[in-house]
């Protein structure tokens, strides 16, 4: 049985090996629990930064925890960002409490995120290549995205 299964893991490795998956996580380095919303997990780019989703679109990413928002075979990022003819991506973040204070009127109103990242190929191909993951709260390693707020002018109360 040994032999067996031997040879039809000698026999896949070439397959597998001409495979590669492509992959873009992000990681939630605060203290408290975030809600987001990813264009790339959609697939769907809108034009602006008017908030068209709903408050049922967003996902839930617990402290000192990682998502993949987005992973490909055999197509990188840029190559994606090409393909559906986009400039750049955008992520949402929320704090908790503001969904729980505001309506969801008010929030999109007022453009009540805690971090919205706009994310071009340039940001993307910047960071780590590996396993390359958009950190919140921004770090130096995004800094150099457009964001609101800025970097540097994060609020550091919530």
């Amino acid at each position: 049985m040994k032999i067996l299964n031997f040879l039809i893991y000698c026999s896949l490795l070439p397959v597998l090996a001409g495979c590669s998956e492509y992959s873009l996580a992000l990681e939630n380095r605060s203290e408290y629990s975030v809600f987001y919303y990813s264009e790339f997990r959609v697939k769907r780019i809108d034009p602006d930064t008017i908030i068209r989703f709903t408050q049922a679109d967003l996902w839930e990413l617990e402290s000192q925890k990682r998502d993949l928002i987005w992973m490909e075979s055999n197509i990188t990022i840029c190559e994606y960002l090409d393909k559906i003819n986009a400039g750049q991506v955008r992520i949402y973040i929320f704090h908790p409490d503001t969904l729980a204070k505001y309506s969801w009127e008010e929030i999109k109103a007022g453009h009540k995120v805690l971090q919205r990242y706009d994310l071009t190929r340039r940001d993307l191909q910047q960071l780590d290549e590996g396993f390359p993951e958009v950190p919140f709260p921004p770090d130096a390693t995004i800094r150099n995205a457009r964001m609101f707020p800025p970097y540097g002018t994060y609020s550091k109360g919530k």
